[in-house]
């Protein structure tokens, strides 16, 4: 009974540990770095992304001492490892990476270092801990605190949950680790929206904006065939981008970090410059620019040809980013992808 009391305490220190660092991330990724980046003058927004790839690759090679710039993928090669290689030492130099890649407008998202963190503080515990863990799943803390990782930076303690749970695997589940995933998920979710609020990242009050409540709640062929496109459109466009994140991280692995830097860096600028000309809104920069993504998206009277580019030019940008060797997740963007895909549809079917 008193390891029972002992281990539940482990899962709310741990989801407290977790969530006041993600809450540390956020602050300093966002709130310090992309949101000044993205009310600054054009060439400093232009300028932006490739130096904090330039602060990312330095960190990692002399602070992390050579380290790569993966997170979320270290997590579940940790998982599956016999001895878990994430190492409490290594989570500083990747933190400190991606809140320069994506505070300085590198496009991909927080979920990565968020995973990370959790995951890392969560095996860090258990192996500390062997004598309260010995009879459990020596992984159950790993797991969980990668849930708590998701549950702050989405402030979704279920979703955080279920990924971990499920993304070690490709047809199965780490069910033991279910208990500790929802301790820990709960309390970095509470310690997350404690500092930050609970306002989700994309908000249908937005999406729906402006709609009666007969047109919210009409349902009718056109909102099937919009489904059925949206589906078609998001599964070839995610065969697509796999295709792009695979050349990405080649490069990244094959060329030295100067050159990807510079080019990656010079790539993105121009990237920046050509959406803001065209757009002159920031949509190329951080996870969904600030915000500016959702708003511009969801703005009636856009053409099918602005909806298109953007698509593209936002998918080349984290790939970008990628394989210049940015530290960051694709979650978020992807989300943001799915995002202009279901307006694109939504014109298609005449129902934007």
């Amino acid at each position: 009974m008193r390891n029972r009391i002992l281990r539940f305490l482990a899962y709310g220190v741990l989801g407290l540990l977790t969530g006041l660092i993600v809450a540390l991330l956020e602050f300093t990724a966002v709130t310090l770095l992309l949101d000044r980046v993205l009310e600054a003058p054009l060439w400093q927004k232009a300028l932006a992304p490739g130096l904090g790839l330039a602060a990312a690759a330095v960190i990692l090679k002399v602070i992390g001492r050579g380290l790569d710039p993966a997170t979320s993928e270290e997590y579940i090669a940790a998982y599956h490892d016999r001895r878990p290689r994430v190492r409490l030492s290594h989570l500083p130099p990747r933190f400190m990476a991606g809140a320069a890649t994506i505070g300085m407008g590198g496009a991909m998202g927080l979920e990565g270092p968020s995973i990370y963190t959790g995951a890392t503080i969560g095996a860090s515990m258990q192996h500390r801990l062997k004598w309260l863990f010995r009879d459990k799943d020596d992984r159950s803390l790993l797991v969980a605190g990668a849930a708590a990782g998701v549950a702050a930076i989405f402030k979704t303690p279920a979703t955080g949950v279920l990924f971990a749970l499920e993304s070690p695997y490709k047809g199965d589940m780490a069910r033991r680790a279910l208990l500790p995933a929802l301790v820990a998920a709960a309390v970095s979710y509470v310690t997350f929206v404690g500092f930050f609020g609970t306002k989700p990242i994309f908000d249908a009050k937005e999406i729906l904006q402006g709609l009666t409540e007969g047109e919210v709640l009409r349902f009718d062929s056109r909102d099937l065939w919009g489904a059925a496109i949206v589906g078609l459109m998001a599964g070839l466009g995610s065969v697509f981008f796999s295709r792009m994140v695979r050349i990405a991280k080649k490069i990244s692995h094959d060329l030295p970090a100067w050159q990807r830097v510079l080019g990656g860096g010079a790539l993105m600028a121009g990237i920046v410059v050509l959406v803001d000309q065209v757009y002159e809104l920031p949509l190329a920069l951080g996870p969904a620019g600030g915000g500016s993504v959702l708003e511009w998206v969801l703005e009636p009277g856009h053409s099918m040809g602005l909806l298109v580019l953007l698509l593209g030019l936002r998918m080349l940008a984290t790939s970008t980013t990628l394989g210049a060797g940015g530290v960051g997740g694709l979650f978020i963007p992807l989300t943001v992808f799915g995002l202009i895909t279901g307006r694109i549809a939504g014109e298609l079917v005449g129902n934007p």
